[in-house]
């Protein structure tokens, strides 16, 4: 019995292969994109959940409070890590990591720039496992110079050959010996790193990112491993008992340490991207929902062809029936159909979702992700397939089985009537209302990245390169580069300094005004810079002067120059009152000599923040170029050949710094280009449904149709009457789309201090896309059955 069922099924299929493809293609392109989203989703939240104590392990983050809010750091000062093994002994182990950074190796005669080096204590160990190809996992960091690769790393450097006890040069300034390889480790951690390094190896490498005392952050993270029986939350209370011992008295009130369990670290983004890029847990909803978006409109779409095609079949039903076919046969027989339709547009979606997981991969190399199909999302796949053949299948199935033998042969029950169409055409109008939703959501969307990229953000970022710092800073080798680099007829402008006026990775600093009795902190950013600073990047002085050649370097009383923000901190009236005003900054006495404009230190997700500007030689990481435009890739090579006739041991890394500043909003991209192929989705798949159902009723209305040809009517009229049902769902749906997509839309927008507004216009544009498109979808489609010759609209049947 089964066998014959399953022949009647393909031949049923292959009898109405337009519909029954048009149904596969709307399931391939809904259950597809699910198990896309699935896949994005297992991935984001299951960072670092592979780790066996994963429950147990936290990282400690720093608190500094004002007037202004809360301050959230993950870096954490450099003692504390000491202050908690030596004070708290019921934490059970206490691990450190400096970076990751980057850092150029030297094995023998070859040079490699290596990306992801992470420095830790050996108690880092002890809190995270690994899978270890070579080496003691118990004593792999013990030696101050012990080096762990990955697997990848170890290939790189060494090749085939046995990288255990290898010595690698870092820096010129100190050198590892490899201790032991792990094999590569997925992407979706909190600790991205290529090598581990002891730090003890980072004092001798690079110092400045060492601070050894209570008053800077630098690049550590602190990691507590805690015992079951311990409670986190009591000690976080404990904390404040670190404030007090190694702390000012002052501290105490505005200073505290929290801890966040491993598992959170992604999905909490108040701390910035400590190590890896974060992803707030708002925004994994937000996935959550589109995807569940496409996944309703691709049933809608499914409940609706497959009820169209029921109805068709009305009088087949009623045979069968009369025949003595029982209701369980002709269900089983239908829900073994769609199935099928389901099953085959199941197997063509995983190729799909592979494919697309692996261009997703491919084109936002920046975020670092390696999304694949595994396990689960077969299984998510398999029970998509299920549950949309029985739930979506059960109304038309029910539907079509209730027919009445004799009303089916008389045809009364095949007319899709606009008053016994009510579940059809509520179901249009709510996968309409999903689609115009994600259409508001990509207009807003599109308008605030269309903001971010022409906003003025103060200062210049047009033809301008970025690149490593490369030799030592000290007047005599600034001017020399300055005149070498200048000796390019395309490069117009050379400056140097701690990073640009937007930096990745920003500085900060404290100023106190001595003036202020209660000696108030403001967290500043901090920037040192050369002379040229101002005129490369086009900073703007609305009050005194910029660095001269006098004024540049002081011995005694600290040159600076500030921005509005800071004027308005201190308190000052006017920005001229700020000339001459004495501050203390970084605990150095200073004196203000100029003001500049406000400009964006931060991305437009931040306030403007107070920023405090310093002429001298140290701290320099960056160097900047400005450039003719069109010029780029000669002034890289021209680059690229003096850095290393300066420095031979110089790997050249340089990048535009338009680059730079949008790794601010690789996310923001990631999700507006996610949205922006759902809403091209979810339009598709209804004006799939929406050709499907137009086609039905024009073939169930066909002698109608003949009829008023005959009568008269012409082609646009019967147009209208074909379509016009479809267009007033689309116009009630907006209606209900509207403010749901100005809520989610107003929701994103929040996460930005500088954004645009919603007007009528997004929502007027995002009705007439919607009803363009399906305009178009439905009025093909109504021509070809208004134009049909009457005589044989007549002869039907």
């Amino acid at each position: 019995m089964f066998k014959v069922l399953l022949k009647t099924s393909f031949r049923n299929i292959f009898r109405n292969r337009t519909n029954s493809a048009i149904n596969v293609l709307s399931l391939t392109i809904g259950i597809a994109c699910s198990i896309t989203v699935f896949s994005v989703i297992t991935y984001q939240y299951t960072f670092d959940h592979n780790q066996p104590k994963a429950d147990r392990i936290y990282r400690v983050n720093y608190h500094v409070q004002d007037e202004r809010g809360i301050a959230r750091y993950a870096q954490t000062p450099e003692p504390l890590h000491h202050a908690l093994r030596d004070d708290y002994p019921q934490v059970e182990n206490v691990g450190r990591t400096l970076g990751p950074v980057a850092s150029t190796l030297y094995i023998e005669d070859d040079k490699f720039r290596q990306e992801g080096v992470l420095y830790a204590n050996p108690e880092f160990l002890k809190l995270f496992q690994f899978d270890w190809l070579l080496g003691n996992a118990e004593t792999a960091l013990d030696d101050p110079k012990a080096v762990i690769l990955t697997e990848s790393t170890a290939a790189k450097l060494f090749g085939n050959n046995d990288p255990i006890g290898q010595i690698i040069d870092f820096e010129h300034r100190d050198k590892g010996i490899v201790s032991g390889v792990i094999k590569d480790r997925r992407r979706n951690t909190n600790l991205p790193f290529h090598m581990l390094v002891n730090s003890e190896m980072l004092n001798q490498i690079q110092r400045y990112f060492v601070a050894d005392n209570w008053g800077s952050n630098s690049i550590g993270i602190t990691w507590v491993l805690l015992p079951d029986a311990v409670d986190p939350a009591n000690l976080e209370k404990q904390f404040d008992q670190v404030v007090t011992k190694y702390l000012d008295e002052r501290y105490h009130e505005t200073t505290s340490f929290n801890l966040l369990p491993l598992k959170e670290l992604h999905t909490d983004d108040r701390y910035g991207n400590a190590m890896n890029y974060t992803i707030p847990a708002e925004t994994i909803y937000g996935l959550i929902i589109i995807g569940a978006i496409i996944l309703i409109a691709c049933c809608i779409n499914f409940v609706n062809l497959s009820t169209a095609m029921a109805m068709k079949r009305a009088k087949e039903v009623g045979v069968k029936k009369i025949l003595g076919s029982s209701r369980k046969h002709l269900m089983f027989q239908f829900f073994i159909e769609l199935g099928l339709i389901t099953t085959i547009g199941g197997f063509i979606a995983l190729w799909l979702a592979e494919i697309g997981l692996n261009q997703i991969n491919a084109h936002l190399s920046l975020v670092s992700l390696d999304f694949a199909l595994e396990t689960n999302a077969f299984i998510f796949a398999l029970l998509i397939v299920i549950l949309i053949t029985i739930i979506a299948g059960l109304y038309p199935v029910i539907k079509l089985i209730r027919f009445k033998p004799a009303e089916t042969l008389r045809g009364t029950s095949s007319k899709l009537q606009s008053s016994k169409s009510l579940v059809p055409n509520i179901l249009l109008g709510v996968q309409f209302v999903f689609s115009q939703i994600l259409v508001i959501i990509l207009l807003v969307f599109n308008g605030q990245f269309s903001y971010i990229k022409n906003k003025d953000l103060g200062f210049e970022t047009k033809n301008i390169m970025t690149f490593d710092h490369f030799f030592e800073s000290t007047p005599e080798n600034i001017n020399r580069v300055k005149q070498e680099l200048l000796s390019d007829p395309n490069v117009e402008m050379i400056s140097f300094g701690t990073g640009g006026p937007n930096a990745i990775f920003s500085w900060g600093t404290t100023v106190v005004d001595p003036k202020d009795p209660e000696k108030k902190e403001i967290n500043s950013d901090y920037k040192h810079v050369d002379i040229d600073y101002k005129d490369l990047f086009k900073l703007d002085i609305i009050a005194g002067s910029w660095f001269t050649p006098s004024n540049y370097l002081s011995d005694t009383l600290q040159k600076v120059i500030v921005n509005e923000k800071l004027v308005q901190e201190l308190g000052l009236s006017s920005n001229e009152d700020a000339l001459n005003y004495p501050i203390t900054v970084n605990e150095r006495p200073g004196r203000i000599i100029g003001v500049v404009e406000n400009f964006h230190s931060a991305g437009l997700k931040s306030l403007i923040r107070p920023a405090v500007i310093e002429g001298d030689f140290e701290g320099y990481q960056q160097g900047f170029i400005k450039y003719k435009p069109g010029s780029y890739a000669k002034v890289a090579e021209h680059f690229e050949t003096l850095s290393t006739s300066i420095n031979p041991e110089y790997v050249p890394s340089y990048a535009g710094y338009e680059e730079e500043l949008s790794k601010d909003y690789i996310l923001d991209e990631v999700i507006f280009r996610f949205i922006n192929f759902m809403t091209a989705i979810a339009l598709i798949i209804g004006c799939l449904g929406l050709y499907s159902l137009i086609s039905f009723i024009a073939q169930q209305r066909t002698k109608e149709i003949g009829i008023r040809k005959v009568i008269g009517a012409n082609v646009s009229g019967l147009m209208i009457l074909l379509s016009r049902k479809f267009l007033w769902v689309i116009l009630i749906a907006f209606l209900v789309a509207a403010p749901v997509g100005y809520m989610g839309s107003k929701i994103w927008l929040e996460g930005f201090q500088y954004s645009i507004g919603i007007g009528p216009v997004i929502f007027v544009l995002a009705l007439v896309i919607t009803l363009t498109i399906s305009s178009l979808s439905v009025s093909y489609r109504a021509f070809k059955a208004a134009s049909t010759n009457p005589i044989k609209s007549l002869r039907y049947e």
